[in-house]
């Protein structure tokens, strides 16, 4: 069975799942809070069915979504000083 790499960095082959390792950022997918909280529902639904082996992804996604979250928050902070400073 041939090997195909999903969107979230994991290849499927007929031995099953394998991680490998990817940098979402550089990917050429904008990573949004919306996509990241998506991917991590369903990758909790494998996992609650049973799914352990993808476990690394989820946390990977976990982390990957407080860091976005964090960024967006400090763009916000940044334009509210900004919009005081003009004023």
């Amino acid at each position: 069975m041939d090997e195909k790499e999903n969107d979230m960095g994991s290849r499927k082959s007929g031995k099953g799942l394998t991680w490998t390792s990817v940098d979402l950022r550089k990917s050429n997918q904008i990573l949004t809070v919306a996509r990241l909280e998506k991917a991590l529902r369903r990758v909790a639904r494998l996992i609650a069915s049973g799914r352990q082996e993808y476990l690394p992804i989820f946390l990977r996604l976990e982390k990957e979504l407080v860091s976005c979250k964090e960024k967006q928050d400090a763009v916000l902070r940044a334009k509210r000083i900004s919009e005081e400073l003009s004023e």
